[in-house]
């Protein structure tokens, strides 16, 4: 039957897509813990400031 295949086939499709977001989330938070790392040790150092 054509349409259990194409029900099938978006069925993975939409998988897929789900489990490139998870990966790229878990990516960016390792990458935004390691901002907010450098961004508090530049405050603690007082070579950052945000009175312009």
């Amino acid at each position: 039957n054509t349409g259990i295949y194409w029900i099938r086939l978006c069925m993975y499709v939409y998988l897929s897509v789900m489990v490139l977001l998870v990966f790229m989330s878990v990516v960016v938070l390792i990458f935004v813990l390691g901002l907010h790392a450098v961004f508090t040790r530049e405050r603690a150092d007082s070579s950052l400031s945000f009175v312009s």
